[in-house]
């Protein structure tokens, strides 16, 4: 590839608001075992490490350490594979962002904890699969964010410098995968958790705003 600069972005909570179908995944998991359900308020504070981690802490949060988590996890896995995206949207600004990025000739990966073949899916169905180079998720072959392995092999694979690169996310563990990998960091605002007290290179509260400072820091290609 030719782009000098390469954007990695998370997808949970940064480029799509999927708290909903998350939580009924996990919730689906629960009710198998005749378990109390839990908000999609407070499903959206523990998500972050992929779905076995996100059913493993709901069982602790419903106090059912009789059941098998690597079974609850597979349910919950399951019928999120079954229904990717039933209340699954883009954040405001996303696509459009995308397009302007793409043509502004960044190379552009996506690195997330969600499943490989799920993820793969979720962006198909919105309509964004193209903007991205490398889609790396969890079971693609590389340990899981924070460990920086997948973001390295998608930055030496784009031929890109890391010095202008950043990482894109909504929260701590985008933020020390960017740093592990040696590259900047950006901040969303407005995803699952509150990442203001958080230190990085950039910060937006909206989609646009944060494509507008990528554009104009002079990181475009030209």
């Amino acid at each position: 590839m030719n782009a000098k600069k390469f954007l990695c972005f998370d997808l949970d909570g940064t480029l799509i608001d999927s708290r909903d179908d998350i939580a009924a995944a996990i919730n689906h998991s629960l009710a198998h075992y005749g378990l109390p359900l839990i908000s999609e308020k407070r499903i959206a504070e523990i998500v972050g490490h992929g779905i076995f981690r996100t059913a493993e802490r709901a069982l602790s949060e419903v106090s059912a350490s009789w059941v098998d988590r690597e079974e609850a996890g597979r349910l919950a896995a399951d019928y999120y594979m079954r229904h990717p995206v039933v209340r699954t949207t883009l954040y405001p600004g996303v696509r459009e962002g995308l397009e302007r990025l793409f043509e502004s000739g960044f190379c552009m990966g996506l690195f997330t904890n969600k499943i490989q073949p799920l993820t793969e899916r979720v962006l198909e169905i919105l309509g964004i699969r193209r903007f991205f180079g490398f889609v790396v998720g969890a079971e693609g072959g590389f340990p899981m964010k924070p460990d920086p392995a997948g973001l390295l092999h998608m930055l030496y694979m784009s031929g890109c410098g890391a010095g202008d690169s950043f990482m894109v996310g909504d929260g701590a563990v985008d933020l020390e995968t960017g740093r592990r990998a040696g590259i900047k960091t950006a901040l969303v605002t407005y995803g699952y958790r509150d990442s203001r007290s958080l230190e990085s290179d950039l910060r937006a509260d909206s989609f646009s705003e944060l494509v507008c400072s990528l554009l104009g820091s002079g990181l475009s290609r030209s």
